[in-house]
């Protein structure tokens, strides 16, 4: 719907005998802010579009993690922290047989007190670069009293 070429409907619309260069170009330059505005439009469209498909479920917020930043296996995890000590007490075995350790960066307490947990494999090559971009992702989909952590999981 809100998809058109407004060129193709200048050159369709216009008479035969008002379709020389000169004229279109007339239009063209007539029409062009309005063009810009329109293709502003469709893309700021398509970005809340896109905003709007991920909510503060976790579930969904692993799913925006994935997709941007491991998209082939998937090894980014989002959880609630209260689930934490349990992650972090037993191994976690993948299909591939290999172990995942996971590997703390702060204390205990500040795990259960955190509202979720972002576990990162460090096999993406975790610089500061994907931290801020993890952290400008999750700011922007969490709510605004919720904490939450990132640590990095070592996969042996």
């Amino acid at each position: 719907m809100y998809n058109f070429n407004l060129l193709k409907h200048i050159n369709d619309n216009l008479l035969a005998t008002l379709r020389s260069n000169s004229v279109r170009q007339f239009f063209y330059v007539l029409l062009f802010p309005f063009i810009s505005i329109h293709n502003l439009f469709i893309a700021l469209r398509v970005q809340a579009n896109t905003s709007l498909s991920y909510n503060m479920q976790y579930p969904s917020l692993q799913r925006l993690l994935n997709d941007r930043f491991d998209n082939n296996l998937r090894r980014i995890r989002v959880y609630d922290s209260s689930s934490a000590l349990a992650i972090n007490i037993d191994a976690i075995a993948d299909d591939t047989n290999h172990i995942a350790t996971p590997f703390n960066i702060c204390d205990p307490w500040t795990i259960t007190h955190s509202g979720f947990t972002v576990e990162l494999p460090n096999i993406l090559y975790i610089n500061q670069n994907i931290i801020n971009q993890v952290t400008k992702l999750v700011n922007n989909y969490k709510f605004l009293s919720m904490h939450y952590q990132i640590i990095e999981t070592i996969l042996i």
